[in-house]
């Protein structure tokens, strides 16, 4: 940050690594997309926020992921919700979301990974706990390496898009899955990831306004196992065909940006 303060470049952009401002007036862009733009009410930026088409980035899955499998309520019986985003995401109002959806569903389970070991675990077991969740409906796995960390989608039938700091990655492995989220849309960049992702693919069912509503939204596509298994067969291929995975057109846009920053 102090080397881009002192303006070593005519112009200066932000993209990924960081979704927030830098806070400096010496950075003239911050890159993102036009689903993420057109809310941030609540986002500070001392950059001038330039959306690079419909989606941010662009995503390449490894190529020999893990087939998705059959829905696992299928043969189970109940739903089982997965939380996968860096337990550090895993907010109070989020756990409390959490909380009402498995009251609200009362033969269902949740699936965590990622969360460190030790008092952490215990901690969140015991929240659930005292809300009146028996804990063995909670499981906890470590994330381990990438192919397990995929392999644990085959035991889930939704995953749970943390708030108010979205996943990315996190989000669209679920979908190459075959594993719906539920997203929160909020008004900062960090908040309006999962809306985006899911408005690329005109999942918005599958997108919540606020932390009730995204109980409801939960709730509700549970109860369609029809729907959720058509999404686990052809998920897949509806994030391939997607301007997400679009490598070149995303690559010509950034491109116009540049140009048309610096004056071209």
């Amino acid at each position: 940050m102090p080397l881009f303060a002192r303006k070593p470049a005519p112009v200066q952009v932000t993209w990924l690594g960081y979704p927030d401002t830098t806070g400096l007036s010496a950075m003239d862009a911050w890159l993102t997309d036009s689903a993420i733009a057109e809310d941030l009410q609540d986002q500070y930026a001392s950059e001038s926020i330039v959306p690079v088409g419909p989606f941010f980035m662009s995503f390449r899955p490894k190529p020999d992921a893990p087939d998705p499998g059959p829905l696992p309520a299928s043969t189970s019986g109940h739903i089982t919700f997965g939380c996968f985003n860096s337990y550090s995401k895993v907010s109070e109002r989020m756990r409390d979301a959490i909380v009402a959806i498995l009251r609200r569903i009362p033969d269902s389970r949740c699936l965590f990974t990622a969360v460190p070991r030790g008092n952490a675990r215990t901690r969140l077991l015991e929240h659930f706990e005292r809300q009146g969740i028996d804990p063995q409906r909670v499981e906890i796995r470590g994330r381990g390496g990438h192919d397990e960390f995929l392999r644990c989608h085959q035991a889930v039938d939704i995953t749970l898009d943390s708030f108010p700091y979205n996943g990315t990655t996190t989000a669209l492995h679920s979908l190459w899955m075959g594993v719906p989220f539920v997203a929160l849309a909020g008004r900062t960049h960090v908040s309006r990831v999962g809306y985006s992702i899911l408005a690329n693919l005109g999942l918005h069912d599958w997108i919540a306004r606020d932390a009730i509503d995204y109980v409801d939204v939960a709730v509700a596509r549970a109860s369609d196992i029809a729907g959720l298994d058509v999404l686990r067969q052809t998920l897949r291929q509806r994030v391939a065909s997607s301007v997400i995975m679009d490598e070149v057109g995303f690559t010509r846009r950034l491109e116009q940006v540049y140009r048309r920053l610096a004056g071209g």
